[in-house]
């Protein structure tokens, strides 16, 4: 039922967009685009994911200066890529008005959804090449859409999939490889998370991050807070990391950790990325700091329960995922009643993978902490 409602949804949107058609843009090359928008206005771990295709881009147009349209917490992340400016995003009306004032030659939008905000805003920009996902109708809106392919792959190489779309029509013949996100902490920033953390050397960081977006993608606060205990009493230094809106659960299992735990809650997302630059393994859920770790080359252990692994398996060859793989997982809710997909997972297995992660960056026998 769920899905002929949908269906019907989409059939009535697409005859409301006719008139909203994109015309057919001229043909173009990479020179005749001086200035590129990127709409990105969702989380960190969409953000991060995105960072190849912002390179794509600025590689295919080498001339054109790049500006994300991102939310104001983003800045600080968007910032640290080279020739990168950031839109922040306020609203709806006050992103259009800050956009066609830009007054930019190609506008892309990244999220491969069938919402049509971000759609909206790439179709208004005033840009004359607009590419974007044609899912639900949404291509209307795009001088350049893409239909995703069928094939199970990782979200990052979709959204170069668009990049080698919108390459293709501007006559580019270079080739635009399957690139990973990577960010690279300066010494000054690396310094004053230094700083924040506490320099000890010879003791190894274990990082935490308990929370997640959906409660469904959450394991349960008591197995984070058993294994801070073990590895705070095998001589490791834990931290614990969250958002503002995560305080509570931070101080809850700080609180069963024990003392000397380190608690960085609400940071910004620059500051975020210096302090998990130093950990040796960060243990989480399937998250924006998860992803962020990757990116920084930081070993990690994550549980995945509801989040499809195709699209969301975290980059690299440093992360080790704990899941259960039930027939009912992936599902893709927010709220699950009886949630065994992260309820099966143990304490016990995820030490074990932690000792994995470690070995992975070969510092197993180094710390000699399991």
């Amino acid at each position: 039922m769920k899905e002929r409602i949908k269906e019907g949804y989409f059939a009535a949107r697409k005859l409301f967009l006719r008139p909203f058609a994109a015309l057919a843009v001229p043909a173009f090359g990479p020179e005749d685009i001086r200035s590129i928008l990127i709409i990105r206005i969702d989380r960190l771990g969409d953000t991060v994911v995105s960072l190849p295709a912002i390179e794509a881009l600025r590689t295919v147009f080498p001339a054109s200066r790049v500006t994300v349209l991102a939310r104001p917490g983003m800045r600080p992340l968007l910032e640290m890529v080279p020739g990168v400016t950031v839109i922040e995003y306020r609203g709806f009306r006050g992103a259009l008005r800050a956009v066609r004032k830009a007054g930019f030659s190609m506008a892309v939008d990244l999220v491969m959804d069938y919402t049509l905000k971000t759609a909206l805003i790439c179709a208004l920009s005033g840009a004359k090449v607009k590419a974007g996902f044609d899912i639900g109708a949404r291509g209307r809106l795009f001088t350049i859409a893409l239909v995703p392919s069928r094939e199970k792959k990782p979200m990052r190489l979709f959204l170069l999939d668009l990049c080698r779309a919108i390459a293709l029509r501007a006559g580019y013949t270079g080739v635009i490889p399957d690139s990973e996100p990577r960010l690279v902490i300066g010494d000054t920033a690396r310094a004053v998370a230094g700083a924040e953390m506490g320099e000890e050397r010879g003791r190894c960081v274990v990082g935490i991050h308990p929370g997640g977006y959906y409660p469904s993608q959450v394991w349960m606060a008591d197995g984070f807070a058993e294994l801070g205990r073990r590895f705070l009493g095998r001589g490791c230094r834990v931290a614990l990391i969250g958002s503002g809106n995560e305080k509570r659960l931070l101080e809850r299992i700080a609180g069963k950790i024990g003392p000397g735990v380190r608690v960085f809650c609400g940071v910004p997302v620059d500051r975020l990325a210096g302090l998990v630059s130093l950990m040796d393994v960060l243990v989480c859920n399937n998250s924006g700091p998860l992803h962020l770790a990757s990116a920084l080359g930081v070993p990690t252990v994550s549980t995945m329960g509801p989040t499809d692994p195709a699209l969301w398996f975290p980059a690299g060859d440093m992360a080790v995922v704990v899941r259960k793989g039930l027939r009912c997982s992936p599902c893709a809710k927010a709220v699950c009643a009886g949630h065994e997909c992260m309820r099966l997972i143990g304490v016990e297995e995820m030490e074990q993978a932690v000792g994995r992660a470690l070995a992975k960056d070969k510092k197993w026998n180094e710390w000699n902490i399991l």
